[in-house]
């Protein structure tokens, strides 16, 4: 059988602007009066009981510039390396997972946690990376020398893995999904927290009144309605909204009045330091992913390779939909050819998880040695299942070494099987090896 995963992209932020003539806020306007320097660019400050007036320091953003040429060389590199639908533009789900995307599965199932740091490095499609990358510039030019670089990046960081932890726990079990605009909602948010820092000027209130509309339709499901190719996590940017806001927070606290930016980046930069190694312990088992799962398990298993087919069929498994079961089958055949003692125990654990009132739960119960090929037939609800049942009988022949009763249930199969389905090219496969072709 084959079906198409559902891909979920974390989308990003449109972009909106003032149409009220001269904008209260705009880029290089400073809004006080009086100065001094220090090494972060000028700063404009208001005496008194009030603290510091706001201000907008002017200069080159290049930390934000940084993290978006950071991630358009991701980008890049997934393109070189991926595989990408008709449009060239667009990843498969096959290689966003591969690369690092974020599956329930592989991160609670197969312990793979690590990917809730890498997805949101990675974008499933040219217009996804745009997007984010141009809000995140929006948020960098407003925000990044105004509080700081160092805590700029932790929060943007930090908003990241809440927006994975947000997928995780809200977001659709079976989705890959990938994208920074956790990250990126995450900053406006603690936009909105931060500016509470500075007295009310009108300035203030304009950026905050501009944050409002930025953020808030990635809040609002109803903008998935108007991009139905697009699909968009809302669970990851409600987590990277409140992590933002929740860091925030804390900044506030340790942020004096007579400062210009707040106390101890040395903590920012040890959050953002740990955020960058684990991306770099995961450059290992991400080159394993890769090879498990862009490999093709069919013809590493006819090769004979048993072993390495095993992994590679566990890792489309992790895609789930409709064919995780059949590809749980192919695992446990490879594995039982490899004569791995784990095969029965990880069948059962996988058959434990499968719809026992639905097809293929029958041929699961029959590997199992706990129903017989004539009950299993007898679940078999149209021709299609039926095709099914013979290919697996065929291999459990095989299994038993057989081969005189394989062979005729291997050509029924090859002969019933629509041509699309994974037994199809099974018996195909099988039949030639015995030399039954």
């Amino acid at each position: 059988m084959s079906t198409v995963p559902h891909f979920t992209g974390a989308n990003a932020l449109p972009v909106e602007s003032s149409q009220n003539g001269a904008s209260e806020f705009e880029p290089g306007q400073r809004v006080d009066t009086g100065s001094h320097a220090d090494e972060a660019g000028p700063v404009h400050q208001q005496r008194g009981a009030q603290g510091p007036d706001f201000k907008f320091e002017t200069g080159a953003q290049w930390l934000t510039y940084a993290l978006i040429t950071a991630m358009g060389l991701v980008f890049v590199m997934e393109l070189a390396l991926g595989q990408t639908e008709n449009d060239r533009s667009t990843l498969t789900v096959r290689t966003l997972l591969a690369l690092g995307g974020r599956n329930s599965s592989a991160v609670v199932n197969s312990g793979e946690w690590w990917r809730m740091f890498t997805a949101p490095m990675l974008h499933g499609s040219v217009i996804h990376f745009v997007l984010n990358a141009t809000v995140l510039w929006i948020g960098g030019n407003l925000f990044e020398r105004n509080i700081g670089r160092a805590w700029f990046a932790a929060i943007f960081f930090f908003s990241c893995v809440g927006g994975s932890i947000g997928g995780l726990l809200f977001g659709a079990e079976a989705s890959v999904t990938v994208g920074a605009s956790g990250g990126v909602v995450g900053v406006f948010a603690a936009v909105l927290i931060l500016m509470f820092h500075y007295p009310r000027h009108p300035a203030v209130r304009a950026l905050q009144l501009v944050t409002v509309v930025l953020i808030a339709p990635s809040l609002l499901p109803f903008l998935d309605q108007h991009l139905p190719e697009f699909p968009v996590e809302y669970a990851g940017h409600y987590g990277g909204a409140v992590a933002g806001a929740l860091l925030a927070c804390l900044v506030l606290l340790i942020w004096p009045q007579d400062k210009p930016h707040p106390r101890y980046p040395a903590a920012a930069i040890a959050l953002v330091g740990l955020y960058v190694a684990v991306c770099l312990y995961a450059v290992v088992p991400v080159a394993e992913n890769w090879d498990a799962n862009m490999g093709d398990g069919f013809q590493r298993y006819f090769a004979g390779d048993f072993k390495r087919a095993a992994k590679i069929f566990e890792a489309h498994a992790k895609q789930g939909g409709e064919t995780e079961p059949y590809y749980r089958l192919w695992k446990f055949i490879a594995q039982a050819r490899e004569r791995d003692a784990n095969a029965i125990d990880e069948l059962s654990a996988a058959a434990f998880r499968q719809d026992a009132r639905q097809w293929p739960y029958p041929v699961f119960q029959f590997y199992l040695h706990r129903i017989g090929s004539n009950e299993m037939f007898a679940k078999a609800g149209d021709d299609n299942q039926r095709c099914e049942a013979f290919f697996y009988l065929g291999e459990g022949r095989l299994l038993s070494q057989d081969i005189t009763d394989a062979v005729p249930l291997l050509q029924r199969a090859r002969a019933m099987c629509p041509k699309t389905y994974m037994e199809y090219e099974g018996a195909v496969g099988e039949l030639k090896t015995l030399g039954a072709g």
